[in-house]
């Protein structure tokens, strides 16, 4: 009888650690995610590209700095540059953005 009591004790903790520990990781992702994202709209926001950030690309996409292979990074609507998260400042300083208009030439005709 009292290796039934510490079977099922042993099953009951066995089984929520199964739901609370991936529960638990899911939610340090979602604050992570927070994280990256409100720091990720300053930097998006005083820079000179049009970046947009995806967690996915939908095709193979490489990196413009480090020429590797990414699933997750931001890329430039107006220059079509990518990047992967580790490569996102040095492509902001190093790569230039195309101009979206070209400037206005004032004649005296």
């Amino acid at each position: 009888m009292a290796a039934e009591a510490g079977d099922e004790w042993s099953l009951l903790l066995w089984t929520s650690l199964a739901v609370l520990v991936p529960v638990i990781i899911t939610l340090w992702c979602s604050v992570q995610r927070s994280k990256r994202k409100t720091h990720m709209k300053e930097f998006f926001r005083k820079s000179k590209h049009g970046w947009h950030y995806t967690d996915l690309f939908n095709k193979p996409t490489y990196c413009c700095v480090c020429s590797q292979h990414i699933l997750q990074g931001a890329f430039c609507d107006c220059c079509g540059v990518c990047a992967d998260d580790e490569c996102l400042r040095p492509a902001d300083r190093t790569l230039p953005c195309k101009d979206i208009m070209a400037q206005s030439r004032v004649t005296g005709a």
